[in-house]
């Protein structure tokens, strides 16, 4: 990952090899972050953050999934350090990237997420949360969904 010229003799396209390096980063940040202990915890961020803003000076239509994706997984790190604010912040991200890709199944699945943080703080009623439910199930039972092996 960190070899510039071995990438650049096997990935000739620099998006490409930019999106290759990136999901490198974040499958060594979920892993780290799986690990849980506070200092994995950190160096999964640093490595998300690093990669968000690596993604973020690329095209960001070309890169818009993977950036829902990051996005993602930086929201689970906030919630995990108890910074719901910034957690989120980065979940809105995250769906709003998804509806950039055309992604409406990672869209949904970062929104479900969303909501389902927000009754333990008190900030979404349950309607409300029922209602997004029961669209979002709507939508995976159809056939314009894609499969869980194609999402993250």
């Amino acid at each position: 990952m960190s070899d510039a010229d071995f990438l650049d003799s096997r990935i000739r396209d620099e998006t490409e090899r930019s999106r290759t390096i990136v999901g490198f980063a974040h499958a060594e940040a979920t892993r780290l972050r799986r690990i849980g202990d506070p200092d994995s915890m950190q160096q999964a961020r640093l490595i998300l953050e690093e990669a968000v803003s690596a993604v973020e000076m690329q095209d960001r239509s070309a890169l818009a999934q993977q950036l829902s994706s990051l996005f993602y997984d930086f929201a689970y790190l906030h919630y995990l350090y108890g910074d719901h604010d910034n957690a989120d912040e980065w979940l809105r991200r995250s769906v709003e990237a998804a509806e950039q890709a055309g992604d409406r199944t990672g869209a949904y699945i970062s929104r479900l997420v969303a909501l389902r943080m927000e009754p333990l703080r008190d900030a979404v009623d349950p309607g409300t949360f029922r209602a997004t439910v029961t669209e979002a199930l709507e939508f995976f039972e159809s056939d314009r969904a894609r499969k869980p092996s194609e999402v993250r």
